[in-house]
C-alpha cells in the first residue's frame, strides 16, 4: 500500500498538519472496521456503507479522545444536565 506524500508546493515534503493527521486516520479506522471486514464488489455497494458508517457510528456513537472518551452522544447528554443544573 503506498503512503500518500504531501508537497508543501516548494518541491519539498512537508509534514502532514494536525487536521490532516486527523483525515488519514479517520481514512484508517474507515478502511480497518468497515471496507477490510468484507468484499465490496464495486464502489456503488461500499457508499451507502461508507455514508452509514460515518453518519451512523463513526460521529455519533464512537469514543472520541477529545471528549474525554465519550460518544458525542453522551459527551451532550453530559454537557446538557449540566447547564440544567447551572440555570
Amino acid at each position: 500500500m503506498k503512503q500518500a506524500r504531501i508537497d508543501s508546493g516548494g518541491g519539498s515534503e512537508a509534514e502532514p498538519t494536525t487536521t490532516e493527521r486527523e483525515v488519514f486516520g479517520i481514512f484508517a479506522t474507515l478502511k480497518a472496521e468497515l471496507t477490510y471486514r468484507r468484499p465490496w464488489p464495486c464502489q456503488k455497494e461500499a457508499r451507502p456503507a461508507i455514508h452509514e458508517y460515518i453518519g451512523g457510528f463513526y460521529n455519533g456513537s464512537r469514543r472520541h479522545s477529545f471528549l474525554g472518551n465519550q460518544s458525542p452522544v453522551q459527551y451532550e447528554r453530559m454537557f446538557n444536565q449540566e447547564a440544567a443544573l447551572a440555570a
